[in-house]
């Protein structure tokens, strides 16, 4: 009886050693597979800046929200990374990586439906410093400065819907050769190639706006913003005109015009004789039916009517001696079905910010069908902590960098329709009063 007492003591013994050897087994295992369910985010880095064309060093990242998945970028590309906690990876950093003076867009991408982008904090990468020169009765030694990487284009020339185009971009400074691409916005049928050619045949005329971004081969990156002008497709047709001197009084030729229909076009013109041409067309009194207009140098009346019912207007004309004459017209516009708006931004700008203050902005958008949806297409170019609402358009956070950046944005009404808008975002330095 006391050896089955001390056989069941020894059993026990080994099942809670056993446990207890399985215990960290699992919670270290548990760590391993942790994930989080929120974007990452950068609270500080260590360190935050090092001398151009130092050695390789580790680059610690502390926030929240990683996981072993968490990658480091370095201007987007990827690095090397170590998981250390939720709170903390780090990055293995080649020599390579900082042999020239720049600053480097820091930032933490988590992988997977639940991951995110964090916010983007700057590296700094300082000139080396340069020794003195050496001189000797036989050798003589010049030492060459680099100077920054900029993108030296600041305009484009003006395109037509339907010819091919061609530009080419250029940069200074850095370390050739140099990388291009550019954002969202781009006119429709145009692109840019990695050696700064904008080219191709667009086919919609507007006025467009998109980032550009330069990289040379150090990796460090210079932005801007610029815009081209591309004219709508047009067909010329020659016209030959018969000037004929006239003294006859001034007047409306036109006796009446026809009615129309809400939700369809409508066209009509006004003729004038006598007077001295040119003339000019005016409503005097009265108002036409929403959505027509009477275009002033030709007299004719267009544009889709929104509202049915009659309506009563006087228009004027005068010609190119003062002289006036006018007449009473009644236009009706049957009921008919008006077709939504296309969906389209409408907000034109984005009013400045400063670094460490509070920003907030909100977009607007009109036609289409609500509600609408915001989103940013590219967080490339656009400054760090600053994000979108995507129920009410609005742009807010607090950033801590400074310059001209581009922040590109999409709305999506509620039958998927979209509508793209770039804007140029500027982020000032703080100003500090010392009494």
């Amino acid at each position: 009886m006391f050896e089955t007492k001390k056989s069941t003591a020894f059993l026990a013994l080994l099942l809670v050693v056993s446990a207890m050897a399985l215990t960290p087994i699992y919670i270290q295992g548990a760590q391993r597979n942790k994930t989080t369910s929120s974007p990452p985010a950068i609270s500080s880095i260590s360190p935050t800046s090092v001398t151009a064309g130092g050695a390789s060093f580790t680059l610690t990242v502390n926030g929240s929200s990683f996981d072993n998945n968490s990658k480091v970028l370095w201007n987007g590309n990827t690095l090397s990374s170590t998981y250390i906690s939720d709170t903390q990876i780090t990055a293995s950093i080649d020599a390579s990586l900082i042999t020239a003076a720049g600053t480097v867009q820091i930032s933490v991408y988590n992988p997977g439906r639940s991951g995110g982008t964090s916010n983007v904090v700057s590296f700094m990468i300082g000139a080396a410093p340069t020794p003195p020169p050496t001189t000797t009765t036989t050798t003589t030694t010049t030492t060459t400065t680099t100077s920054p990487l900029a993108i030296t284009t600041t305009s484009l020339p003006s395109g037509s819907a339907g010819t091919a185009y061609s530009a080419a971009l250029s940069a200074t400074g850095g370390t050739s050769p140099y990388a291009w691409a550019a954002g969202s916005g781009l006119p429709p049928g145009l692109s840019l190639a990695s050696n700064g050619t904008l080219s191709g045949t667009p086919t919609t005329g507007g006025s467009y706006s998109f980032p550009v971004q330069v990289k040379d081969s150090a990796a460090t990156t210079a932005s801007q913003t610029l815009s081209v002008n591309i004219a709508a497709s047009t067909t010329t047709t020659t016209t030959t005109t018969t000037t004929t001197t006239t003294t006859s009084p001034l007047g409306i030729s036109t006796s009446s015009i026809p009615g129309g229909t809400q939700g369809t076009a409508y066209s009509a013109s006004l003729a004038a004789t006598g007077g001295s041409t040119p003339y000019s067309w005016s409503v005097s009194s009265g108002a036409l039916p929403p959505g027509i207009t009477l275009a002033s140098s030709s007299g004719a009346l267009s544009g889709t009517p929104t509202t049915s019912g009659s309506y009563s207007f006087i228009a004027q004309v005068k010609d190119s001696s003062g002289n006036v004459s006018t007449k009473t017209y009644s236009m009706s516009i049957a009921a008919g079905t008006v077709a939504a708006a296309p969906l389209a931004v409408t907000t034109t700008s984005l009013p400045a910010g400063t670094s460490g203050s509070p920003y907030s902005a909100t977009l607007a958008a009109s036609g289409g069908s609500t509600p609408y949806s915001w989103k940013i297409t590219s967080y490339s170019f656009m400054p760090g902590g600053i994000n979108i609402s995507s129920s009410t358009g609005t742009l807010s956070g607090t950033t801590t960098q400074t310059g001209n950046f581009s922040c590109p944005v999409q709305v999506t009404d509620a039958s998927g329709a979209t509508a793209k808008q770039t804007f140029s975002l500027t982020i000032g330095t703080a100003t500090t009063t010392t009494t």
